[in-house]
């Protein structure tokens, strides 16, 4: 009920059968908005906002279900409704904000999501690997006008070995691959949306399809151990597991854009960024990441994260 306002109801259970493999969900909301990104201009997110009018208002509709078969492999597969509209000033900054300067929006999202995870954390990981895909069809052809019929397919790989003693490295490729078709800006992701290259983590570049590759070396300067506060009498809270790590690392990636190039010059060029960083490990599995990082533009930026880097 604040700036900006969103209802939903959903549930969830990860165990339907007796196996303990299936899992359902469902859920609906309601969001509207008084400020909305509306574009990406010099690889820069543009807001639009409206103090006096909520400028965008959704429903969402969910159903999913989920099948972890065996330890380590995990399917997911969800069907999803979605109905936008924004008002007259988003089309006149964005026509391609819905595409075909449409001020409402309408499509079923169906998507399939396979994953198999080995790693030994799902917080800071150190040995182990995880391979992922997903496939998503914009637009089913259930609706008389939906606005969209498009599909993308992504992967992902991700690698963490112990090279010596305390000595780490991981890896990470991913990639997403994009049908033919000019999505409508409110479809369209690329990088800076949760995926990035270290060194560019101000900037958004958006395109419809992309490859990404990370990579770091780990030393471990503090091992895991435990730092005990005599203070607090409870064990719950009076122990507090820490371990230091030192990282050296080197990301590269390349986003193809074929229609809003112009706009934004970082897609269709290799982007490269690399740099030195501490890593802190510590209560309850909280990761806090102070990096140093240099793009392509030698752009020199001290950067902080709360989570591993992939």
């Amino acid at each position: 009920m604040g700036y900006s306002q969103q209802f939903q109801v959903s549930y969830t259970t990860p165990y339907i059968d007796k196996k303990q493999a299936s899992g359902f969900g469902f859920g609906i909301s309601y969001n509207r908005n008084h400020e909305i990104v509306y574009s990406t201009i010099d690889d820069y997110i543009q807001y639009y906002r409206n103090p006096d009018l909520y400028v965008r208002d959704e429903w969402v509709g969910r159903v999913n279900y989920s099948y972890r078969a065996g330890l380590y492999n995990y399917h997911m597969a969800e069907l999803r409704f979605v109905q936008s509209n924004v008002t007259d000033s988003v089309v006149s900054l964005n026509r391609d904000y819905f595409g075909n300067a449409a001020s409402s929006f309408q499509i079923f999202i169906a998507s399939y999501g396979f994953v198999r995870d080995t790693r030994d954390s799902k917080t800071y990981p150190l040995k182990g690997y995880l391979l992922g895909v997903n496939f998503v069809k914009q637009g089913l052809g259930i609706l008389k006008n939906e606005s969209a019929d498009l599909y993308y397919f992504s992967a992902t790989a991700r690698k963490y070995l112990q090279v010596y003693n305390r000595l780490y490295f991981d890896a990470m490729a991913k990639g997403k691959l994009s049908s033919d078709g000019q999505p409508p800006y409110y479809l369209q992701r690329a990088l800076g949306y949760g995926d990035y290259v270290r060194g560019y983590e101000y900037y958004v570049i958006d395109g419809q399809s992309y490859g990404l590759i990370k990579t770091n070396f780990h030393y471990q300067l503090i091992k895991p151990n435990v730092f005990i506060l005599n203070q607090l009498p409870s064990e719950k809270f009076n122990t507090i597991p820490y371990a230091v790590y030192l990282s050296l690392f080197a990301d590269a990636a390349y986003v193809n854009d074929k229609y809003y190039y112009q706009l934004n010059p970082l897609t269709n060029n290799w982007l490269i960024g690399g740099g030195i960083g501490l890593d802190f490990v510590t209560y309850y599995s909280a990761v806090i990441r102070l990096e140093c990082s240099m793009n392509k533009m030698e752009q020199i930026g001290l950067y902080v994260h709360l989570s591993a880097p992939f």
